[in-house]
């Protein structure tokens, strides 16, 4: 699946703006660390942009995301690699290896607790920073590399988003 194609998914299947927004900033942040960790940045980007996929649908049982998204995302053909960290995306895990699972469950514990301002001045994690010796990174870096990728999500959509997804 290309990045038109999950945009396209991400418009049909999420109506809320608020959900959209944060799947295309998360998508922005994951090009920048695939980029930076010389990674396919369009399959992180599609991975950012689709990690949410189903939360509408499991909004009565949340404990079925992620698995709702794997069902949607398998009938859509895309690959395993993607659907693997969307669905671990937010379930607590002892050890994560695969870069864009430990990268996207990082952000989204990060994102948790920042308002996209935030994100832009004093970002710091109290977690375990471990995810940084499999990322081979300094912390500086990872908090620049999101610190670029709202940025760069905030230049495109300074109107909103009602045209752009």
């Amino acid at each position: 699946m290309d990045i038109v194609e999950a945009r396209l998914l991400l418009k049909a299947l999420v109506r809320d703006k608020k959900i959209q927004r944060h799947s295309i900033m998360m998508s922005y942040i994951m090009r920048e660390f695939a980029l930076l960790l010389e990674e396919d940045s369009e399959e992180w980007e599609v991975c950012g942009l689709l990690h949410d996929i189903d939360l509408p649908q499991v909004l009565l049982n949340y404990d079925l995301h992620g698995i709702i998204a794997s069902e949607i995302l398998r009938n859509e053909g895309v690959n395993e690699k993607i659907i693997s960290a969307i669905i671990n995306h937010e379930k607590p895990k002892e050890e994560r290896t695969e870069p864009m699972e430990i990268v996207l469950y990082t952000l989204e514990k990060i994102m948790k607790n920042f308002s996209e301002k935030d994100l832009l001045q004093n970002i710091s994690f109290s977690e375990d920073r471990t995810f940084l010796e499999y990322l081979g990174m300094e912390e500086e870096e990872f908090i620049e590399a999101i610190k670029r990728g709202v940025k760069e999500f905030l230049n495109d959509y300074k109107g909103g988003l009602e045209n752009e997804v």
